[in-house]
């Protein structure tokens, strides 16, 4: 599968249009080299939120508005089109 929907259970407002599902894609190489650009000391957080804007089409900025819960949601996504680690 190379995309999962996810409903929001709390609806955001991006550019005046009401977002309430969002379409995670998988992740190429080229999305993951994409996170280079950040700095050193980013933490976790900061890193799931630009993958999930790459992943979404979404804006950080609008992901900084989704709801814990959504974000939890998209993230999951994220990690189950993720490679599991040996062992």
């Amino acid at each position: 599968m190379n995309k999962t929907n996810v409903k929001l259970g709390e609806p955001i407002v991006v550019g005046g249009e009401k977002i309430t599902e969002v379409t995670v894609r998988r992740p190429k190489v080229k999305d993951l080299r994409a996170l280079d650009h950040l700095d050193v000391n980013a933490n976790d957080l900061t890193r799931g939120i630009e993958m999930a804007a790459i992943l979404t089409g979404l804006t950080p900025a609008a992901i900084d508005e989704l709801d814990a819960a959504d974000f939890a949601a998209i993230s999951d996504v994220i990690a189950g089109f993720l490679p599991k680690p040996p062992g």
